[in-house]
């Protein structure tokens, strides 16, 4: 008795996991994995998002897992860059200038999608300091890497998620 009651029990934990309530109606794991890839979609779109980062890969240095706070955010024709940079830099002003923390109006902005549903973005911009890559690279389920570029530093590599609530909150 003992044991059916265990299955049973263990059963129902188990569908409860496999489901999920959305406004009173349960989603199936592959229904959640659908809108997920719709909402990544019409955020990219929309040309208003931002990529939360979590991980930083210099180029010289090993990767490092960043603090809470640092993003990258597009904004119809502008971009909010706050991320931290490690490496070299070849010609910067007195003190270290900006670095990776500027806001900018976004030059040329084109993107493209793989053949696995990996959506590609690149994004030129400059400042008085420096002039700006950013390639961006979506997964269909936010996962994100963004690499950037610079005349007068190193390149380097973050990875992050698409932040999917960022529009309701600006």
């Amino acid at each position: 008795m003992k044991k059916i009651l265990f299955t049973l029990f263990t059963l129902l934990i188990l569908v409860g996991c496999a489901t999920t309530m959305e406004n009173g109606v349960k989603l199936t794991k592959a229904e959640r994995r659908a809108k997920q890839i719709a909402t990544v979609r019409e955020v990219l779109d929309d040309r208003y998002y931002s990529v939360e980062i979590d991980m930083m890969h210099p180029q010289r240095y090993p990767s490092k897992q960043v603090s809470y706070g640092y993003s990258l955010n597009i904004h119809g024709d502008s971009i909010y860059s706050y991320l931290p940079y490690l490496g070299r830099a070849y010609r910067v002003p007195y003190g270290g200038g900006k670095a990776l923390h500027f806001e900018a109006l976004i030059d040329d902005y084109r993107e493209g999608y793989d053949k696995d549903g990996l959506r590609r973005i690149e994004i030129l911009t400059h400042n008085e300091e420096d002039r700006y890559l950013y390639i961006v690279e979506v997964f269909e389920t936010g996962s994100a890497s963004v690499y950037v570029s610079c005349e007068n530093r190193e390149h380097i590599h973050y990875t992050g998620e698409i932040d999917m609530d960022h529009k309701r909150r600006k």
